[in-house]
């Protein structure tokens, strides 16, 4: 839902990034959208039709919510929703909010270690462009490359 939330919101020209929460067992459990909007950022649930505030009431983006910040949750429009249901499964812990999901796979989990090293911590904060929502873009063009090395490598080898 977040995925094609993104896309939709980048044909209207709004920018907005993946945020991925990670569950109490530091497992990544859940995806939200951060929208650019002209007046400031807004973290939004497209699932369950919420946005995160502050205490006052007014947005909160990505960084705030990994230095410790407490989400209050709005309705978006037409939502009458203002809470996750209760259930364990939305015991979050905001610091650890991420722009990816680094816990798929053992590849990425060494991936993750190796990019927070390069990047001082700064990969947990690195917004992808919307053309990498987008996977078979992304498999494409690994296949393009892949296919293009290995013809350079035959043209330099024979």
């Amino acid at each position: 839902m977040s995925r094609l939330y993104i896309l939709c919101l980048s044909q209207l020209e709004i920018r907005s990034h993946q945020i991925t929460l990670y569950h109490r067992t530091g497992l990544a459990r859940h995806c939200l959208v951060e929208v650019r909007l002209p007046d400031g950022p807004l973290i939004a649930d497209p699932f369950y039709g919420l946005y995160y505030t502050d205490e006052t009431g007014r947005p909160i983006d990505l960084e705030r919510l990994q230095s410790g910040a407490t989400p209050r949750f709005a309705s978006l429009p037409h939502s009458d929703r203002t809470a996750y249901p209760p259930n364990e499964y939305y015991d979050f812990v905001f610091t650890l909010s991420k722009t990816a999901n680094w816990t798929m796979s053992w590849c990425r989990r060494q991936a993750y270690h190796f990019l927070t090293a390069v990047t001082r911590g700064g990969i947990d904060r690195l917004r992808l462009p919307v053309i990498l929502e987008w996977p078979q873009v992304l498999l494409g063009a690994i296949l393009t490359l892949t296919i293009g090395a290995m013809e350079v490598l035959a043209w330099v080898l024979w």
